[in-house]
């Protein structure tokens, strides 16, 4: 047994020596893999043993070693190597040859030009196309790679490829110059190439380049003109389609946009004729326009510095250009206007609107400004305020005092202020409260009814002339009270010339309590009403001046020595009366018995100085006399007001100034008296009456200035209504008839101020009061004559109604209510003396106050130590849109200072256009037009109701703005639309951070609930109320609160932006109802919303062209015919001719380069044609650089037949061939194959080897990809036999031989033992 198991240990040192020996043997082989043999023990043994022997060794395997081998380099360029995995693939010889596999890359061409190894088996590559991409990758589909000796027929030069740079600083060849191939003088660069016919044979090409422009303001192009030669014989450029890129015919519609795409299938059918347009001559770009209207020239008001004056105040519409016009007023006074319906205007068709504009002084275009601010009011989208009942239609103001315990204590009960009350505001537009006001309407409406409010609070409810002496006390009024009157009837026709008021005042602590008579002097020059308080009146003798003055009247009016105005008072006047105002009435009617107040004035004159002698007073005015003398015909009477009173003040009651910010002014047409200075200073117990007695100076009904109005005169009228709460004096009584007495018996049942016998009191000079809330009806009339009493409404007050001591405000940057206490009349050191003042709205059970006012316990306190505010809740107007529909943006008005004209443009650009008539307009587009004019007035300043607002060409409506100069007849000063729509500024936001299609909160938590936003410069922090939102609802909050922003100095608003959440993006988009350059949008807000620093968006003016036809040389315009012609002429088909998209076409032979070089056109080929030659050109690699001339790039497609000149296999193993013509093919790509196991291959000679069920099938790939590596041509692979390695192997095998063989012997030995001693 012993000498079996060495046996095999001996066979087994054998093959190990035996697979050594042939790795050493094949170290030279190129791709051969070294072997290793691989042994394993014998061992058997029976169930029944337990200690068993092993019975020797046995081979196993031979195995492969499929390691890489080195890699040599080789100048052979078939010597190929696979650097990294990877098997070439060969197939033997016939149909039954076998597909073997090898790393031996040593390949040669035999005598048929296939590329094989040393055994003539072929080297198997995948087919390709004429681009080289493999056409097929499968085992089945793969060719025997193939060098072709020679290559292809003779090939025509058909393209060639002019890839030029021309020098940038070229001068211009002057278009005089005569061409001359062989003066390079003539042109500015040529190049030339080699080309060939038909035939094979060369032909020299040359193309000249002519430069003929530089770039201009009217055209920033340069030009080429080109020519080519063949031979010496020109051939000329043919008229080409311009095409894009990817060589589609191009088309361009009447604004010079392109496309490839045209409405008219008869484009494709073709048969039509077109007019010829090319395509660098496309013309300037111009940007759309609006529809604008220019109003007549302004010279006469405006420009050169000139101001107007818009007034809105009904006592002055007389002295308007309007009313002087509506008159036919000879020699009218000009320089003011009315700005009630001011200008009528329609936009884009949308409807008539009538603007105001507000009182004031304008230049042309701060007028223009104001104008443009109405307009963009008119035809937006802001809503109005909406004064809910128990909602938002009431607020509390409370002062308070501090306690010294850290507390404060308000007023025992807070002052309310209802917003559904009346107000002057509400008198004046006519509209309730309740049934919504713009915002500036609103915010006089709600300072008028506060200051109403506070006075009220001292005031005895049931007379009001009177106060309640602890409320006074709580405010703090006492010594700071006064008297104030207003006339309860307004005036309707302020009342001609001059007049002067006596009014008897009262004050307890002024003349020691005794009555003073004041005087107010009224005026109505150049119909501009004006009425103010002086405390002096001197009168001529009623004989005349020098005809024996009494005390206090006018002795002498004359010139002093040095030209001033001399006026001498009868008596000695000690006071500083300050200044005169002189009063004349033309009581003769003789046309120069007023020459005095016509050369003097009747504005107010300052005394330079006086003097007194005891009897007389000589007062000399600052007033140079023109002519240094006074009229000397004789004069009606003259009256001189002096000393403006410091007690009283007149003035016509109005919204004038009254918040801060608000133009537009409310008139009531009454006239306020009331106390100041030092008479303002009464306390609670001064009740008595303060005004009395007030008449006219000169003896005029006191009915014009809305004092006493007559009901009926008995005899000229029927008396039938005696309206509640006036009161009536009888002023006659024609006898107690049937009649009479039932007029008495109504009017006493509704007359609680008559007492006793009721007929009896009624007599003539009674005066009695209609009580509740109805008028006494059925009045027969015929027997009283009854007079409006003496009517004024006198109250005590505390505070200032022109300058309020508790202002509110509207803060547009933040979208809030402010009110602002006014320290130095509310605050410690003014008598009033509290600490804090807060303003609150009652609490809701739901909802919020729509005004934002806090709550009560929400609001805050604010301290009147400082100048801090009250600032509201942020919030947008939820009443009634202003305009419901047809809402346009973006209009301009414009002043237009060197033709001193005003200009009025649509917002929106673009005319009209049929849908699918011009490239990117799918739908109609709507011409853009604006038509201006103006409502008849009638001649109180009111807006003709019979006036329908009739069309007429681009003027609208029966009346004439003159300052504006509109209407204009006919289409006189309009300039129609132009071009296409304009595009909108759009702000896109990032993705947001959460899903916004499911609801989240938003809170103030890092101000996330705050978006600061800019819309055409106009910024706003908008505050979005805390709660819960999906994507949706924020963008319609953030929508309403952009839509309510206006710029805090001008009033632009914004209007018309559209906040829409995409849910698939998950993102929020801005875009402005505004359209064009100059329009933007800025949004930042939370990261998690997508809004933090978002780009910003701009509006694009769309720019057209207006394309210029061809021409010919006698500038006659050229058309295509429907046979492709170049004609002069297209009467034979100008009914057949395209419409509204066009061809285009190159301009033949020319280059045009942009100012960076670049090629304009043509981009795509020109073809050039002669008798016997025609080629395409191809300009698209052409530049113009700052840079030398060079033909870097010119080729031509055409060859001789060629021969193999040189191949080529890239580490992707294509192979690529050359060819003597030029030719470069590629041939195929080498096929590659790797195995599962590798070691599972079957080695069958010469390095190769076949794939086993061990091995699995080949898997199929190119060099360079995954899993393969790449070929390297003009390598090899050496074999990776290691001979150091192999030489050790081989001693220890040799080792292990030895050994085996001494175990035999041992064996043997041993045995012949046992043989012996049996023997």
């Amino acid at each position: 047994m012993s000498f079996y198991t060495a046996l095999t240990g001996l066979k087994g040192a054998q093959t190990d020596i035996a697979t050594t020996s042939n790795n050493i043997a094949n170290v030279g082989s190129s791709g051969f893999k070294k072997s290793r043999a691989e042994f394993g023990d014998i061992f058997g043994s029976t169930p029944l043993q337990t200690n068993s022997v092993g019975a020797g060794t046995a081979t196993k395997s031979i195995k492969q070693q499929f390691s890489q081998g080195n890699i040599s380099q080789s100048t052979n360029t078939l010597d190929m190597a696979v650097s990294g995995q990877g098997f070439f693939v060969l197939k033997g010889g016939g149909n039954a040859g076998q597909t073997v596999f090898t790393r031996n890359g040593s390949f040669e061409v035999n005598d048929a030009g296939f590329i094989v190894d040393s055994n003539g088996q072929f080297l198997l590559g995948y087919p390709v196309d004429n681009d080289g991409a493999v056409a097929d990758k499968t085992l089945q589909g793969a060719t025997q790679m193939q060098l072709a000796a020679t290559f292809g027929d003779p090939v025509e030069t058909k393209k060639i490829n002019a890839g030029v740079n021309l020098p940038s600083d070229a001068p211009v060849i002057a278009a005089d110059v005569e061409f001359d191939a062989n003066d390079a003088k003539t042109y500015s660069a040529s190049s030339s190439v080699t080309i060939f016919d038909n035939g094979g044979n060369p032909k020299s090409a040359t193309v000249f380049y002519i430069k003929s422009q530089n770039p201009s303001a009217e055209d920033p192009t340069f030009k080429y003109s080109t020519k080519m030669f063949v031979d010496g014989v020109e051939i000329k450029p043919e008229l080409t389609r311009a095409t894009t890129a990817k060589s589609e015919p191009q088309f361009i519609d009447k604004f010079g946009q392109k496309t490839t795409v045209p409405a008219d299938p008869a484009y494709i059918l073709e048969g039509k004729g077109t007019p010829l347009y090319r395509a660098d001559d496309l013309g300037e770009a111009t940007k759309s326009t609006p529809a604008m209207l220019t109003g007549l020239g302004l010279e006469a008001f405006l420009g050169d510095g000139k101001t107007i004056e818009i007034v809105t105040d009904p006592m002055q519409f007389k002295q308007t250009m309007e009313y002087q016009a509506l008159n036919d007023i000879e020699n009218p006074v000009p320089g003011t206007f009315w700005g009630k319906d001011f200008l009528l205007v329609d936009v884009d068709n949308s409807g008539p609107v009538s603007i105001n504009i507000p009182p004031g002084t304008y230049t042309g275009t701060e007028l223009a400004a104001a104008a443009e601010v109405a307009l963009r009011d008119a035809f937006g989208d802001d809503k109005m305020v909406q004064l809910t009942d128990d909602v938002d239609d009431t607020f509390t103001i409370d002062f308070k005092q501090e306690s010294g315990d850290g507390k404060s204590e308000g007023l025992p009960s807070p002052i309310t202020v209802d917003l559904h009350t009346a107000s002057i505001v509400t008198e004046a537009t006519g509209v309730d409260a309740e049934d919504g006001m713009r915002m500036d309407t609103f915010l006089s409406h709600a300072q008028r009814l506060m200051n109403n409010a506070l006075n009220a609070y001292i005031q005895d409810p049931a007379d009001t002339d009177g106060v309640d002496a602890t409320k006074v006390d709580n405010i703090g009024a006492d010594g700071k009270l006064f008297k104030r009157f207003v006339a309860n009837t307004a005036i309707e026709t302020p009342p001609e010339d001059f007049d002067v008021l006596k009014i008897q005042h009262f004050n307890p602590d002024i003349n020691s309590g005794n009555v003073v008579e004041r005087y107010l002097g009224y005026s109505n020059v150049a119909n501009e009403p004006r009425i103010k308080a002086y405390d002096n009146l001197f009168k001529q003798p009623a004989g005349g001046i020098g005809n024996g003055a009494a005390a206090n009247e006018i002795e002498a009016l004359d010139v002093d020595g040095d030209g001033y105005l001399r006026v001498t008072i009868k008596g000695a006047i000690t006071d500083n009366l300050e200044l005169f105002r002189f009063q004349q009435n033309d009581v003769t009617a003789n046309g120069t018995s007023t020459d005095f107040i016509e050369l003097i004035g009747s504005d107010e004159i300052a005394i330079k100085s006086y003097s007194n002698d005891g009897t007389d007073t000589v007062f000399i005015l600052d007033h140079l006399v023109a002519g240094g003398a006074l009229p000397a015909a004789a004069q009606d009477a003259v009256k001189i007001l002096a000393k403006p009173s410091d007690h009283i003040e007149a003035f016509f009651e109005s919204t004038d100034g009254l918040v801060e910010g608000v133009n537009e002014v409310f008139y009531s047409n009454k006239i306020v008296v009331r106390e100041i200075g030092d008479s303002a200073k009464r306390n609670s117990a001064d009740e008595t009456a303060a005004f009395a007695n007030i008449r006219s100076d000169g003896g005029v009904d006191l009915t014009g200035y809305g004092l006493a109005t007559e009901v009926n005169d008995g005899a000229a009228a029927q008396l039938t209504t005696l309206k509640k709460g006036e009161t009536y004096e009888v002023t006659v009584k024609s006898g107690d008839t049937a009649d009479g007495l039932d007029d008495i018996a109504a009017i006493a049942l509704k007359s609680s101020s008559l007492t006793g016998n009721a007929q009896g009191d009624l007599i003539v000079g009674t005066t009695f009061t209609v009580d509740g809330d109805t008028d006494i009806t059925g009045i027969d009339g015929g027997v009283f004559t009854f007079q409006r009493v003496n009517v004024v409404t006198e109250t005590m007050n505390w505070v200032d109604e022109r300058n309020p001591a508790l202002k509110i405000g509207y803060d547009e940057t933040n979208q809030r209510l402010t009110f602002d206490g006014v320290n130095s009349m509310l605050g410690k050191g003014t008598g009033v003396g509290f600490d804090t003042f807060t303003v609150y709205s009652k609490k809701l059970d739901s909802g919020k106050n729509g005004l934002g006012i806090p709550a009560l316990g929400e609001s805050p306190e604010i301290s009147l130590k400082t100048d801090n505010m009250l600032l509201g809740n942020s919030f947008v107007n939820d009443g009634p849109e202003i305009r419901a529909e047809n809402k346009r943006y973006g209009m301009e008005v414009e002043f237009d200072t060197v033709n001193n004209v005003f200009n009025i443009s649509s917002g929106s650009t673009g005319e009209a256009l049929a849908g699918g008539s011009v490239v990117g307009v799918d739908l109609a587009q709507n011409a853009s037009s604006v038509a201006v004019g103006r409502y008849n007035l009638l001649n109180t300043g009111e807006r003709d109701t019979t006036d329908t607002a009739d069309y007429e060409a681009y003027k609208i409506g029966n009346g004439a703005n003159q300052i504006m100069g509109f209407p204009r007849e006919g289409i006189e000063g309009y300039r129609g639309p132009t071009g296409l729509l304009s595009k909108p500024a759009q702000a896109v936001g990032f993705e947001a951070l959460m899903d916004m299609t499911q609801p989240f909160t938003v809170t103030t938590l890092a101000n996330e609930n705050i978006f600061n936003v800019v819309v055409g410069g106009v910024s706003a922090s908008i505050v979005i109320p805390e709660g819960n939102y999906k994507g949706d609802t924020l963008a319609v909050a953030l929508e309403e609160r952009i839509n309510s922003m206006k710029n805090p100095i001008s009033g632009q608003p914004v209007g018309g932006v559209d906040v829409t959440y995409d849910e698939d993006a998950n993102n929020l988009t801005f875009t402005t109802a505004t359209t064009g350059e100059g329009n933007t949008i800025a949004i930042n807000g939370a990261l998690k919303f997508g809004l933090k620093d978002i780009p910003l968006g701009l509006g694009e003016t769309t720019e057209v062209r207006q394309p210029v036809q061809a021409t010919d040389e006698l500038g006659r315009p050229l058309y295509i015919s429907p046979e492709g012609e170049i004609v002069a002429n297209n009467q034979e088909f100008a009914d057949n001719m395209v419409e509204n998209f066009y061809p285009l076409y190159l301009d033949e032979g020319e280059l045009t380069f942009d100012r960076d070089g670049q090629i304009v056109s043509p981009i795509t080929e020109v073809t050039y044609a002669g008798d016997l030659t025609e080629l395409t050109l191809d300009f698209s690699s052409a530049t113009q650089l700052d840079q030398a001339f060079s033909a870097r790039d010119v080729t031509q497609d055409g060859f001789s037949a060629g021969r193999l000149t040189n191949l080529e296999i890239d580490t992707y193993g294509n192979v690529r061939a050359g060819y003597s013509n030029g030719q470069n093919v590629t041939l195929g790509k080498i096929m590659l194959a790797s195995f599962a196991s590798e070691s599972g291959l079957k080695q069958i000679g010469n390095s190769t080897f076949i794939s086993t069920a061990q091995s699995g099938d080949p898997e199929l790939g190119e060099g360079a990809e995954d899993g393969f590596g790449q070929i390297l041509s003009g390598s090899i692979e050496r074999s990776n036999v290691d001979i150091t390695e192999e030489l050790v192997n081989l001693i220890t095998s040799q080792r292990n031989y030895q050994a085996a063989a001494k175990a035999i012997e041992t064996s043997t030995s041993m045995t012949q033992t046992i043989i012996n001693i049996r023997s």
